[in-house]
């Protein structure tokens, strides 16, 4: 493997940490306000396995492992689009399998896509999924491999301590945060700071 298992591990914790950003860019951008989206802390850890997940089975998109048999060494538009159009199958699958499972695990409906065009199921549609694919995409293809290079450099005893420390942070936060939308039925939504009048609101459970 090219990069240690605390390499990949870190990786990770960016990943969902950018996750939480991007959730909320969206969220500011079409509702005006942010919030804590059903987590305590800042990581969606759904992210960074999902990123990995592809990246283990086709690497980044100077890579394209899963598609060898391909001729696309010299063709880097190629190997882009076929990267993008795997990203995309990959988040319409593991949307639709993380949305049932959850609801029927806890009754809760995390997202709802049916007031959108071209949706599958509440918990797909292709615009969703085309513009996670787009971001995953050119994430892997332009940061990934510079990032990783950077993590690499972080001595390795240092890089071990505090990916585990931060990541029994991240599964306790989700264990916790899972455990209360079980018990409550409901989002974990416990603040909400709106954007143009610079309110903070505390959501009660």
């Amino acid at each position: 493997m090219k990069y240690g298992v605390f390499a990949l591990l870190a990786m990770a914790i960016v990943i969902s940490f950018l996750g939480f950003c991007l959730e909320n860019a969206w969220l500011a951008y079409t509702k005006g306000f942010v919030d804590n989206r059903n987590f305590s802390l800042p990581f969606l850890a759904g992210y960074g396995i999902l990123v990995l997940g592809i990246y283990f089975i086709i690497g980044t998109p100077e890579e394209m492992r899963a598609f060898a048999f391909f001729d696309l060494k010299t063709d880097h538009t190629a190997r882009v689009i076929l990267y993008f159009a795997d990203a995309f199958l990959t988040v319409s699958i593991a949307e639709v399998i993380l949305g049932t499972v959850f609801e029927k695990a806890t009754g809760v409906i995390w997202w709802d896509y049916t007031r959108l065009p071209l949706h599958f199921t509440r918990y797909t549609s292709v615009f969703t999924s085309m513009g996670f694919a787009l971001v995953i995409t050119l994430f892997m293809d332009n940061v990934f491999t510079p990032l990783m290079d950077r993590i690499m450099l972080i001595d390795p005893v240092t890089l071990r301590n505090n990916t585990l420390v931060v990541s029994l942070f991240i599964f306790i936060d989700t264990l916790n945060s899972f455990g209360k939308m079980y018990r409550s039925r409901s989002l974990n939504v416990t603040w909400r700071y709106y954007i143009a009048d610079k309110r903070l609101e505390r959501v009660k459970q």
